[in-house]
């Protein structure tokens, strides 16, 4: 399966796209969640389950993202089917347990942070656009998360739209690497406590890495073996232009102060997570797979196609 991805219906251009001058102004997609009530202090996640309607599979070579007013973080993924019914959005969904491998096996497709963003792909090595390809009907997972910071009740929802390419006779398809370990213990009242694991690297050259965790982590960390290659804040995503010579080594760090120890899992106030996506493509010009690298507890890290 390819790294399909879509977020929502209807077309038209963005918000901020420029003036055509005559040219055919880019098709771009896009969906808005239903609005949901946030009491004043409380944060929650809501996962929103839909179906992409194109009768066509599309190159997607732009993301734009509306999260304000409560909105603090935004991820979309594909599945290979309905998770749930299309039209469902529900609160606390756990994204963990979603990435088990053999379970659902979700493809990673964007993500951001609160506030209005965008993210144009760059162009390969030989100069070609990089795209993400979207097949049709594609089941998808938008998950946001919302935190009410004020002490009055807010009306919460983010947007999602995408812009696609018209011609495909000069595209490299991108895809994900995604690193998760599931096997997190933060000690009660560690301080820059680390959590480390190895995986084989994929075949590609690396464009850009992000990271994702919760609340206690100070920093990520990936290495090609016991070198540098990127470092980020929880939630960042840094460019980079490398191919891992083997051994995609990741890392995250967190402080605990309460007297419990820290597991993984989805919690935003009681759990950590530690997630690293890496976005590459193929030197050799053939079409690249999304991979998940899932490392569980007591055994080593598993790396397969999705």
């Amino acid at each position: 399966m390819l790294a399909a991805l879509f977020f929502g219906c209807g077309s038209g251009p963005g918000p901020d796209a420029p003036p055509t001058d005559g040219l055919v102004e880019p098709e771009v997609f896009s969906v808005v969640t239903p609005s949901v009530p946030i009491d004043p202090g409380q944060e929650i996640t809501y996962c929103y389950f839909i179906r992409s309607p194109n009768e066509r599979a599309v190159a997607i070579r732009k993301w734009s993202t509306s999260l304000t007013n409560g909105g603090t973080s935004l991820s979309l993924l594909s599945t290979r089917r309905d998770v749930m019914p299309p039209g469902t959005f529900v609160p606390n969904c756990d994204f963990a347990e979603l990435l088990v491998p053999g379970r659902e096996n979700p493809v990673w497709l964007h993500s951001a942070r609160r506030g209005l963003s965008s993210l144009s792909l760059p162009e390969d090595d030989r100069g070609q656009q990089l795209v993400q390809i979207l097949l049709s009907e594609t089941p998808l997972i938008l998950r946001i998360s919302f935190s009410n910071v004020t002490d009055q009740a807010i009306t919460a929802n983010a947007a999602v739209s995408f812009e696609v390419i018209e011609s495909w006779d000069r595209i490299t398809v991108t895809a994900p690497f995604m690193a998760y370990n599931a096997d997190i213990q933060i000690p009660p009242g560690a301080v820059g406590h680390r959590e480390r694991k190895h995986c084989s690297a994929p075949e590609g050259e690396f464009w850009m890495i992000e990271g994702h965790a919760h609340r206690k982590a100070v920093d990520l960390t990936v290495l090609d073996g016991q070198e540098w290659e990127a470092s980020l804040s929880p939630g960042g995503k840094q460019a980079v232009e490398t191919m891992f010579s083997n051994d995609f080594t990741f890392e995250c760090s967190y402080d605990n102060p309460s007297t419990k120890t820290i597991y993984d899992g989805d919690s935003f106030a009681t759990e950590e997570m530690c997630l690293v996506v890496g976005w590459r493509y193929s030197t050799e010009r053939v079409i690249t797979l999304p991979s998940l690298c899932y490392c569980p507890a007591g055994i080593d890290c598993i790396v397969t196609d999705i």
